[in-house]
């Protein structure tokens, strides 16, 4: 995927994260009256053989595969892989696929990294090239090539030993470890 299309989706998820929150508002005419809490949503992104695939901004704070299909134009009744009563998270990526027999096939995995920093869900340090690093604030080009090389010879096991890059250190640590994790 070229960066021109990755910008065009993060402008786009960027875009649908943030009109159900301007649109939960309310009170903003200096009238005294507080702000309506927004409603809780959850952001998702449906792709594969689906009528209308794309990311969701679904209300609620549980949305299930089945809710997730139907809204995307699937229903996948029977599909293999997952169960249609799962409950999805912001920064899910459902994926529905038909095999060679035409049976259903769901599996469900994140957002494409730029999508997940816009969401301000963590990235697995362990799992991310040079350019998906290079999404993260303040992370150097020196910085995510290091991370990269050392990630080659050994897995990362902990954020802080981040500290051991030249020009790390804890403060920028503690800054990544708002957008970087170590998955399990």
């Amino acid at each position: 995927m070229g960066s021109e299309d990755s910008r065009y989706r993060a402008a786009a998820v960027l875009g649908i994260v943030l009109l159900p929150l301007a649109l939960t508002q309310g009170g903003g005419m200096g009238d005294g009256r507080e702000a309506a809490p927004p409603e809780p949503f959850v952001v998702i992104d449906v792709q594969g053989d689906v009528d209308h695939p794309g990311v969701r901004v679904m209300r609620g704070t549980n949305v299930t595969v089945r809710e997730a299909l139907e809204a995307a134009g699937g229903p996948f009744d029977g599909a293999a892989g997952l169960s249609p009563d799962r409950d999805l998270q912001t920064g899910d990526l459902l994926r529905a696929t038909r095999n060679e027999a035409g049976d259903a096939v769901l599996h469900v995995g994140p957002m494409a990294p730029d999508a997940l920093v816009l969401l301000r869900r963590k990235l697995d340090l362990n799992g991310l090239t040079k350019e998906e690093l290079l999404l993260v604030p303040g992370m150097k080009d020196a910085f995510a090539e290091y991370i990269v090389k050392r990630r080659e010879e050994k897995p990362w096991r902990s954020l802080r030993e981040l500290s051991e890059i030249p020009g790390v250190g804890p403060k920028t640590v503690k800054k990544w470890s708002e957008y970087l994790e170590i998955a399990n």
